[in-house]
């Protein structure tokens, strides 16, 4: 049902999340960042990405999963 599809949904949102935010964070410590204004925009990339996986593991804990 809808809620079924939501929980499947939210997961897999997390696990992009996950994949991007470990892939930034390759960039960040292997040497390939070129500048302070493009350090300054992936650090910014792993705020907003830690924020919405919070939010979407706050949605999944309160439906029970």
């Amino acid at each position: 049902g809808p809620l079924m599809d939501g929980i499947l949904l939210a997961e897999h949102l997390l696990k992009s999340i996950q994949e991007r935010r470990s892939r930034i964070s390759e960039m960040m410590t292997g040497g390939t960042v070129k500048d302070i204004e493009e350090y300054k925009q992936l650090v910014g990339n792993i705020e907003s990405l830690d924020y919405i996986g919070q939010e979407l593991r706050e949605i999944l804990e309160k439906a029970d999963v």
